[in-house]
């Protein structure tokens, strides 16, 4: 009885927190949704909704703070997150291409293009697709086309090209990110590469709002690129948000430094960017006294600011951690202007209603979801050390310049470790020493970067943007140092091996429980943290990986990773992502005969291959015994289920990459 009157107590105290979970269960329905076996009834998702609906109605008539209320209004929540992701979904309706269609002519409309190191990748839309001169009959909306040449079309010309195009790729072993729904919800049908130059069959004369903004943001990237100075390829990725002309290097050192979230247009950048025009602005109208005694200079920068960072948020690209900053700016400036408080938690959970409402497909997206969890995990750390940190105002600039410096560390050590489950599950690895990266790189982001940019976006369109260009490169190439040292270092980096849906399920259950109530029932969310944690310690690296795109098997053995068999082209992202899956950082190629036998750690194994000259030795029957126990793989099984984890403790275990046996829209 104390227990239950005490938790009754918790819930009193922490109704008006109530809301938050509504939206928090509304976002389970949405991923709820997409990890369903097979598309749930229209019929019966509107019957239930009708349902719980009445139910809700006559709980608010018996009591609003009744459990029976606050239940239904979950549920209801719930229902309507699943059902706003199956109207979405089927609203979308992206035709995927089955199978691959080798050297045909395609004609289209370039919807977008992207810069890569070495050519461009193109989007088209209103696809004709010709075989030896006959139109073949396709419902594609978009493709996405590799050019490994640099090309000279533009956004809303029409081009013809011979290429070859195949079905957007599935995830590529267990676990990991689902490329084909992402196509879906971009509706992108099919991908392809190439195999002629493109030709320019008519430029484009008309274009649309969205295409004037692609322009504008390529106008910006050949203003600013050069392709032997690496600064200028940071600087387009920190402007435009575009981080493909960044060199393979300079990735991998900012990534195992933990700095790679500064290439990322997002809250820090948008944060900035609003809050120094807001001081620059205020400053400059308050100096004109007759007009500050006339007009509230505060509200006019306030709007302005939120023009500017509007603005700046379409050049970006709109990446998802963008839009949810952009939202949260926009309450905090609107409570400035209606002189009104803004309540930090409730602007991050309806910033998360707000984008799940129009794209529920992004709840699996890791921008969103690293996002959300840091800026929710430092406006909750924010309530509790406030007032411990700003207590005294009159401090001295020694102890304020102190109190920035903590704060960065204290921030980078707290956002680290609430998006550190989500780089783990994503990625398969961490940075170790990213507080000490932030805490270095924090100033000269704050105090060089970042009002150079904003410096650079207003020179631009009087072409004076090379004197801001100097500062620009001077802290970045300064940034870039601070990688290179930090990445240097032993031990910068550390792999982990791919974990379940489920573990990540119980942390976000943990962390949401803590993070959104604010009574001392909230530290019961430790207890699945913790035991997440647990969990992860306790999972192993896969003893055996079978990758079905380059049909070899690749076996762990000691810190090395030896590769029997397969194609004889490996490309560099590929083997990373070996390396990744498998903790190891280095690669024993084996060229086997057409049937080869291995002793594995008391196992047996058989493997069968079939030699194609050049292209390689290809596998084609796998087979491990364990005792009686045996799993035995063939050619029609990589074709159908993928990649393959063998493992091998504390009993023999597989995991494949596709479930053939799901039937959704983009499978």
């Amino acid at each position: 009885m104390r227990l239950g009157n005490w938790l009754k107590n918790c819930l009193y105290e922490d109704y008006h927190n109530i809301i938050l979970w509504v939206i928090a269960f509304y976002a389970f329905g949405c991923a709820y949704y997409f990890c369903l076996a097979n598309e749930p009834s229209l019929k019966l998702l509107l019957l239930v909704s009708v349902l719980v609906f009445v139910i809700t109605i006559l709980a608010i008539r018996l009591a609003t703070k009744s459990k029976f209320f606050i239940i239904s209004l979950f549920f209801f929540s719930f229902i309507i997150g699943v059902l706003v992701s199956y109207c979405k979904t089927h609203i979308i309706s992206t035709p995927m291409l089955k199978n691959s269609i080798n050297s045909v002519w395609i004609k289209g409309t370039v919807d977008q293009v992207y810069p890569l190191e070495s050519g461009k990748r193109l989007i088209l839309k209103n696809i004709k697709i010709y075989s030896h001169q006959q139109l073949i009959k396709t419902s594609l909306k978009k493709i996405q086309i590799t050019a490994k040449t640099n090309t000279d079309c533009n956004i809303g010309d029409y081009i013809g090209l011979f290429a070859s195009i195949k079905p957007v790729s599935n995830p590529l072993f267990p676990g990991k990110y689902d490329f084909r729904r992402h196509a879906y919800f971009a509706g992108i049908g099919a991908s392809g590469y190439t195999m002629s130059k493109i030709i320019i069959l008519k430029k484009a004369d008309n274009f649309t709002l969205f295409e004037k903004l692609e322009l504008l943001r390529w106008k910006i990237f050949s203003y600013l690129y050069n392709e032997e100075n690496k600064t200028a390829a940071i600087a387009i990725a920190l402007i435009i948000g575009e981080q493909k002309a960044i060199d393979k290097k300079t990735l991998e050192s900012m990534r195992q430094s933990g700095l790679t979230h500064i290439l990322s247009v997002s809250g820090m950048h948008l944060s900035m960017l609003s809050m120094l025009c807001f001081i620059l602005v205020r400053y400059i109208l308050s100096n004109f006294v007759f007009f500050a005694q006339k007009y509230n200079v505060k509200k006019i920068a306030a709007w302005i600011s939120l023009f500017i960072t509007f603005s700046y948020l379409l050049i970006s690209g709109m990446q998802i951690a963008a839009i949810r900053a952009f939202i949260m700016i926009s309450f905090v400036i609107f409570a400035v202007i209606i002189d009104k408080t803004e309540d930090a938690k409730r602007s991050v959970c309806f910033a998360a209603l707000i984008i799940l409402l129009f794209n529920p497909e992004s709840i699996f997206h890791p921008s969103f979801q690293m996002s959300f969890s840091s800026v929710l995990a430092l406006v909750v750390s924010y309530e509790f050390l406030a007032k411990h940190l700003y207590s005294n105002k009159n401090t001295n600039f020694i102890k304020r310049i102190q109190i920035y410096f903590f704060g960065v560390g204290l921030a980078s050590l707290i956002a680290g470790s609430a998006t550190a489950i989500f780089v783990v599950y994503h990625f398969g690895n961490y940075s170790n020493y990213s507080m000490i990266a932030n805490l270095l790189a924090a100033p000269i982001v704050s105090f060089i970067i970042m009002p150079s940019i904003l410096l650079t976006v207003f020179l631009l369109p009087l072409g004076l943007h090379k004197i801001s260009l100097f500062l620009l490169e001077f802290g970045i190439s300064n940034m870039l140092k601070i990688a290179d040292y930090i990445s240097n270092l032993p031990l910068s980096f550390i792999h982990f091996p791919t974990i379940s849906f489920a573990i990540l399920s119980l942390f976000v259950i943990g962390f949401l429980w803590l993070c959104l109530w604010q009574a001392k029932w909230r530290f019961f969310g430790i207890i699945p943290i913790i035991i997440s944690i647990i969990a992860l310690c306790y999972t192993a690296f896969p003893a055996i990986i079978i990758d079905a795109k380059y049909q070899t098997v690749l076996i762990k053995h000691n810190k090395n990773l030896i590769q029997i068999g397969g194609k004889n082209y490996l490309s560099h992202w590929h083997k990373e992502l070996w390396f990744n899956i498998s903790g190891v950082q280095s690669i024993k190629r084996v060229k086997p005969g057409t049937n080869h036998s291995i002793n594995y750690l008391g196992n047996s194994l058989q493997l069968s291959f079939e030699d194609q000259g050049k292209k390689g030795m290809l596998l084609t029957n796998f087979r491990i015994a364990q005792g009686t126990k045996f799993i035995e793989i063939d050619k029609n099984d990589l074709e159908q289920k993928g990649s393959y984890f063998i493992y091998l403790l504390p009993k023999i275990d597989y995991q494949y990459s596709i479930n053939y046996s799901h039937k959704r829209p983009w499978s």
